[in-house]
C-alpha cells in the first residue's frame, strides 16, 4: 500500500489526550504504610539527634531541665527544683547540682546532690519517669505518716486538693485563654506535648540500679498522737523518761513519733518506687552500710540488704543485716492503729549481747550465739520473746529461752533457761547485787561468798517482774 492509500489519521478527543489516573479505591492499603513508616522513623530520628545536639550546650539543657521539671510538678502537689546542669545531654543522661521534691509546705521529701541519671524522656508522653541509672554523692529521704494514717508520698502524689471556685473570690486571676500563644518557646522538641501528658494526671515515679556515696533516710510514725486516755498518759511517761525501747522524735507539739533512721548511708538500691497508682511505695536495699536507729541504742551496720513497702501496712524483708558482732535475717510488718502494731520474726547466726543494750535489763558485759528474736505488740506493750537460744560469754552456757514484756517495770511474761553450767558470779551482776570483797569477815561474807562463787546446772522457770520473780528451779550447785 503506497504513502496516498493510506487512511487518514484518526484525531484524538481531549478526553482521550487526557493520562488515566489510578481509582484510589484500588491502590493498595499496605503501599502506603511502607510509604508512612520511613517518613515516620525519619522524624523520631531526627527529633532524637535535634534533641542530643540542642541540649549539649548548656541553654540546651536547661531548658530540658525546664521541661522534666514542669513535667513532674505538674503531677505533684509540691514542689520540684532540678539543676544546674553540670554535663550530659536529654537523650543519653544528665549530671546535675542537685535534684529536690518537697511537699506542700516546702519540707523536704527527696533531695539528692551531685546527680548524674540515664532516663527515657519519651516516658513522660506515657506519665512516667523512669530512671535507668542513677548515682548521687547525697541522698536525703524523708518519709513520714501522720496521725491520720496518710503518709507524706500519699499527699505529693496523690490527687490535688479541691481547687477554690473562682465565682467565689472576684479577686481571683481570670482563666487563661487556651487559644493564647505560650510565652516562651523550648529548644526541645516535643516539650508542649510532655508537659500536656505530665498535667493530665499521676506521674510515675520509678529509680532503678540507685547507687548512693552518703546519704539519710528517715521514717516516722505517729506514736502517742493516736492515743488517748491512759494509754497515752502511760506512753508519754516511758516517752519522756527515756525508757522506752524505741527511738523517739519529740514533735513541736509535745508529741512523740517513731523514728528509724539509716544515716551516713553507702550503697546500693536496685529499685525504688516512689509514685505508682497501682503499688505502693517501695525501697529496695543492697549491701547498704551506715548507722541504724530503730530502737535507742544506734547500730552500726556493716550490711543491710533487704526491701520495705509502705502502704496501710509496711512490710520489711530483711535478706542480711550485718554489725560486726551479730548476723541476723526475718521479716515484719507494721501497720497503723491505735497505737501502731508491729511484729518481726528473726534469726541471729548469731547476736552479740553488745547489740541489745537497748533492752531495759542487766545483760552481761560480753557474749552472744544463735537465737530466735520475736518482737511484737500487744497494745501500747512491746514484747521480745527469745527462743531456742544458745547464749554463751565465758564458761557460761544458758539454752532455751525467754518473753519479756517491756515498760515502766519490765516483766518476765515466761523464763524457761537451762544452764549449762552457769557461773554464780555472772547472777550478781544480773540481780545489780555487788560480789562480796575478798577481804570480807566469815560472818558477813559467808552467805554472799556462797552466792558468789561456784558453779549451778539445771534448769529455771519462772515468771514476774524484775524485782518481783517467782521462779521454779532444778538447779546443781557445784
Amino acid at each position: 500500500m503506497t504513502s496516498d492509500e493510506l487512511p487518514p489519521p484518526t484525531e484524538l478527543t481531549p478526553t482521550e489526550l487526557t493520562p488515566t489516573e489510578p481509582t484510589p479505591e484500588l491502590e493498595p492499603a499496605h503501599r502506603r504504610r511502607r510509604f508512612a513508616l520511613p517518613v515516620i522513623g525519619v522524624l523520631g530520628l531526627l527529633a532524637l539527634v535535634t534533641a542530643y545536639f540542642v541540649t549539649r550546650t548548656a541553654t540546651g539543657r536547661n531548658a530540658a531541665l525546664s521541661l522534666i521539671e514542669e513535667a513532674i510538678e505538674g503531677s505533684v502537689n509540691g514542689e520540684v527544683r532540678l539543676g544546674p546542669a553540670l554535663s550530659g545531654n536529654v537523650v543519653t543522661g544528665l549530671t546535675l547540682s542537685r535534684l529536690e521534691i518537697l511537699d506542700a509546705d516546702s519540707a523536704v521529701f527527696l533531695a539528692l546532690d551531685t546527680v548524674t541519671i540515664a532516663y527515657d524522656p519519651l516516658a513522660l508522653l506515657r506519665r512516667q519517669l523512669e530512671i535507668r541509672r542513677l548515682h548521687a554523692s547525697g541522698l536525703d529521704l524523708q518519709l513520714t505518716q501522720y496521725p491520720d494514717g496518710r503518709w507524706n508520698f500519699d499527699r505529693i502524689f496523690g490527687p490535688a486538693p479541691p481547687a477554690a471556685d473562682p465565682a467565689a473570690d472576684p479577686a481571683a486571676d481570670p482563666a487563661p485563654d487556651p487559644a493564647a500563644a505560650p510565652a516562651t518557646a523550648s529548644l526541645v522538641p516535643g516539650a508542649a506535648s510532655l508537659a500536656q501528658a505530665a498535667n493530665g494526671g499521676a506521674l510515675s515515679l520509678l529509680f532503678r540500679n540507685l547507687t548512693v556515696a552518703s546519704g539519710r533516710i528517715r521514717i516516722r510514725t505517729p506514736f502517742t498522737a493516736r492515743m488517748s486516755g491512759s494509754q497515752r498518759a502511760r506512753a508519754l511517761r516511758e516517752a519522756r523518761s527515756g525508757i522506752s525501747p524505741w527511738a523517739l522524735f519529740e514533735t513541736p507539739e509535745g508529741e512523740f513519733d517513731n523514728l528509724y533512721e539509716l544515716s551516713n548511708v553507702r550503697g546500693r538500691f536496685p529499685l525504688v518506687r516512689l509514685s505508682d497508682s497501682a503499688d505502693p511505695l517501695l525501697i529496695e536495699l543492697e549491701n547498704l552500710s551506715g548507722t541504724l536507729l530503730a530502737v535507742r541504742q544506734p547500730l552500726q551496720l556493716e550490711r543491710l540488704s533487704g526491701s520495705l513497702t509502705l502502704g496501710d501496712t509496711a512490710h520489711i524483708s530483711i535478706e542480711r543485716f550485718e554489725t560486726d558482732r551479730s548476723v541476723v535475717r526475718g521479716t515484719g510488718w507494721m501497720a497503723g492503729a491505735d497505737p501502731v502494731q508491729h511484729r518481726f520474726e528473726l534469726e541471729a547466726e548469731p547476736i552479740d549481747v553488745r547489740d541489745l543494750r537497748w533492752i531495759p535489763i542487766d545483760l552481761p558485759e560480753a557474749g552472744g550465739g544463735p537465737m530466735r528474736v520475736d518482737l511484737y505488740s500487744r497494745g501500747a506493750t512491746t514484747v521480745v520473746d527469745i527462743s531456742n537460744g544458745d547464749f554463751r560469754t565465758g564458761e557460761t552456757r544458758l539454752t532455751g529461752g525467754m518473753a519479756l514484756a517491756l515498760g515502766l517495770r519490765p516483766r518476765f511474761e515466761s523464763l524457761d533457761v537451762r544452764l549449762a553450767p552457769f557461773d554464780l558470779e555472772s547472777l550478781d551482776r544480773l540481780l545489780g547485787r555487788e560480789s562480796a570483797p575478798a577481804d570480807s569477815t566469815a560472818a558477813a561474807g559467808s552467805t554472799a561468798a556462797a552466792g558468789s562463787e561456784g558453779w549451778a546446772r539445771g534448769t529455771i522457770r519462772g515468771s514476774g517482774y524484775m524485782d518481783d520473780l517467782s521462779v521454779d528451779a532444778d538447779l546443781t550447785l557445784e
